[in-house]
């Protein structure tokens, strides 16, 4: 368990990442795995002022008043150049959910995220800023002591006022399991009375600012995946999801049991699978396929390729 105690060696590491230039680290893998953000560290004229620790279960919504907390969570993982990060919260006005699928990068100490490629929460399709970010990525500087990672989003004036802290909470690639990997959906195989039909891509059937990608590290599964579904007006009912799991396999099938989800995935599992899932699957020449049939045995196996 994170103990306060660190806070200092925090702030320090945090002082040493924005301040100064850091000797080039060699050993990027020890970023990969599964982050949570516990906490924001505020900045004046580029000292570290103070450290805002969120409580369990909770997040600080508003950098300008961490005295106030509500229900929610932001997670993020990093796997051989593959990064989906998200946030959900409960009773915020400014909205809920948030998340993205992209690439990065790390050189000395910057992280950089790619755009391009990537698929994201449809809100930020309206962003003033998607446009630079899509040209430019984003840019962070980071420090990282044992299971704490921290990063700090350098502006383009090169100015900064606040820096995010992560624990981590599961490795990646340390102790694999026979799903370790980072995996990108490609196509659907329906399946008709016990037996596989036809073969249909996933890409060319689902509209635009689409995407469906895993990563499973060792312990943990998160999956993001967006698709274009429009109503009667024309207009897309479906922003799009991500979901973090605890996973355990045994023989060919996968048991899931949600750590946390936007929404309204949160809210499924929570009240159609009380925050469990079982499903069979199938791993063939880094092809992984999640199958999903009805008691007719009609269904389809969602197909997913290694990266």
């Amino acid at each position: 368990q994170f103990k306060m105690r660190s806070l200092k060696s925090i702030i320090f590491l945090l002082i040493i990442a924005v301040g100064c230039s850091s000797p080039e680290e060699k050993n990027y893998d020890q970023y990969q795995g599964v982050w949570k953000r516990i906490g924001t560290v505020k900045y004046e004229n580029q000292v570290a002022v103070d450290t805002f620790f969120f409580p369990e279960g909770k997040v600080i919504p508003n950098r300008r008043e961490p005295e106030v907390s509500v229900t929610g969570a932001r997670y993020k993982v990093y796997a051989d150049g593959h990064t989906i990060w998200f946030y959900s919260r409960d009773g915020y006005d400014k909205g809920p959910d948030g998340y993205a699928k992209l690439t990065y990068s790390m050189r000395n100490d910057s992280l950089f995220e790619t755009f391009k490629g990537g698929f994201w929460h449809d809100k930020f399709s309206k962003s003033p800023n998607i446009n630079r970010l899509m040209n430019e990525g984003y840019k962070a500087k980071i420090s990282i002591d044992g299971d704490i990672y921290t990063q700090v989003r350098m502006n383009p004036n090169g100015k900064f006022s606040y820096g995010e802290i992560y624990k981590r909470i599961d490795t990646y690639n340390v102790n694999p399991t026979n799903l370790t990997g980072t995996y990108n959906r490609i196509s659907t195989i329906r399946i008709r009375n016990g037996k596989k039909s036809d073969t249909i891509d996933w890409g060319s059937s689902t509209g635009k600012n689409i995407g469906a990608f895993q990563i499973v590290a060792d312990s943990k599964r998160m999956w993001a995946f967006n698709f274009e579904s429009l109503d009667s007006l024309g207009k897309d009912r479906n922003p799009g999801s991500v979901l973090l799991s605890n996973y355990k396999i045994n023989g060919d099938i996968i048991n899931d049991t949600l750590i946390w989800a936007t929404n309204p995935a949160r809210n499924t599992w929570s009240r159609l699978r009380n925050n469990k899932r079982t499903r069979n699957f199938e791993l063939n020449d880094g092809k992984y396929g999640i199958i999903t049939l009805d008691e007719n045995k009609n269904g389809q196996i969602a197909i997913f390729e290694k990266q």
